[in-house]
């Protein structure tokens, strides 16, 4: 599997795998991170970053129908038509792709790269056509992890009998809020207070010095009451 691969070929490769396991895919952003040329090894940086597993594996060792698919496999050399030239400027020949996607014991199917027309042979041609290593891919599943299965649990009965557990959860922080929250309304009479304090002994009786202690105390008040509702406000959050 020494033979360089097709740009196009590795890329539709990378697709479909991501296709079948319904995975994002950026064909652009694969041909920008791994510039020609393109190897098996490749292929396997390629897959390893989008999450799979890649194996090599002999079929002259192991029965064809018994391995896990889909798998990735090279056609010999002169066992399909290649375009002519050098495509990558290595000077070696260019290796073609086959996904096959299932097997019995006497037929195989597979797509060929870059097409999406499937296509039937016989087991006991492939070693004829192609080359005996091929390569397992499989996708690694995402554990999943006690608390993505409570969060599962509960999105599945959300509503509004949600909230009420959920609340339950802070009670201390909501004791502590509506505290605040009945401090804030006791402090906002004082405003009321203060002015008719202001229109009674001041105003009528023109006593300045009772005037600056309620502006002292009503600014006390003031600053009070502003760091109360900066506190309610940071326990709610």
């Amino acid at each position: 599997m020494d033979r360089p691969w097709l740009v196009q070929d590795l890329v539709w490769m990378l697709g479909s795998l991501c296709q079948v396991n319904r995975i994002p895919f950026d064909p652009t952003l694969v041909a920008q991170r791994y510039p020609p040329p393109h190897t098996e090894v490749t292929f396997t940086e390629a897959a390893t970053a989008l999450g799979f597993k890649v194996g090599r594996c002999d079929t002259d060792e192991r029965k064809l129908s018994a391995l896990t698919f889909p798998l990735v496999a090279l056609f010999r050399s002169g066992g399909i038509e290649k375009p002519p030239g050098d495509a990558q400027g290595t000077g070696l020949e260019t290796a073609r792709l086959a996904l096959i996607i299932k097997a019995d014991e006497e037929r195989l199917l597979y797509f060929r790269a870059p097409g999406n027309s499937a296509e039937t042979m016989p087991v006991a041609e492939f070693s004829n056509r192609f080359e005996p290593a091929v390569l397992l891919v499989s996708h690694e599943a995402v554990a999943v992890t006690p608390d993505d299965e409570l969060w599962s649990r509960e999105s599945e009965k959300f509503g509004f009998r949600w909230f009420i557990p959920e609340l339950l959860k802070h009670k201390p922080v909501w004791r502590d809020v509506l505290f605040g929250s009945l401090v804030l309304q006791l402090v906002g009479l004082t405003t009321p207070l203060f002015t008719q304090v202001i229109i009674d002994k001041v105003v009528v009786h023109q006593t300045q010095s009772t005037l600056v202690a309620i502006a002292v105390g009503l600014a006390m008040f003031l600053l009070f009451n502003a760091f109360l509702t900066w506190l309610r406000q940071y326990l709610i959050l």
